[in-house]
This record gives structure tokens, sequence and C-alpha cells, in this order.
């Protein structure tokens, strides 16, 4: 699979400055984000109605969009994990719930 993240965004609510792609994503990572979808879904689990956006968060907290430039990222990967965000006292953590190949 690839990701090619090339653009800086900016998530007024809830403040997130992130990199995401400009362009179509690698046709795998969509249908992958279908899949597991539709899986969710299967299992009466509540999901996000939002589409799926590839991204890699910055900063959380931001206040505005900086005015920065950077090579685009191409990232080729042959497995994916879902994480998990827990907020703690000192700050969000990721925890790895499962890897696949």
């Amino acid at each position: 699979m690839n990701l090619v993240f090339d653009q800086l965004s900016y998530w007024q609510q809830p403040g997130i400055l992130c990199i995401t792609g400009s362009a179509a994503f690698d046709h795998e990572v969509t249908r992958l984000a279908e899949q597991l979808l539709a899986i969710a879904i299967q299992n009466g689990i509540s999901i996000d109605t939002r589409s799926y956006k590839p991204h890699i968060t910055l900063m959380r907290k931001a206040k505005a969009l900086p005015d920065i430039e950077f090579e685009p990222i191409i990232w080729t990967t042959a497995r994916f994990c879902l994480l998990e965000s827990c907020s703690l006292a000192s700050g969000v953590e990721y925890q790895v719930v499962r890897c696949w190949e």
C-alpha cells in the first residue's frame, strides 16, 4: 500500500494540525477502509460518518495553519495496525490494539 502525504491541513475542531494527501490514495487503502467500515457496521459498532482521510497528526490544540513548505512523504507499507487513542493527564497516548500483515 502506498500513501502520499503532501498537504498541510488544519482541522479547526478539534484543533488538529496534520499532514494529509491532496491526491487520491492507493486503491488498496480505500478498499481496506471500506472493508473495516463494513465490519464495524456488521458488528453494531458506532462509526464516524465522515469520509476516510488518512493523516498524520503533528500537533493537537493548534490555533492556526502555519505557512510552511515541506517535501511530500511517501509511505509504503505491507501491514497496518489498529490504534486506540487514550487521553492521559500527560497527553494523548496511542496503544496498539492489533496489527495485520
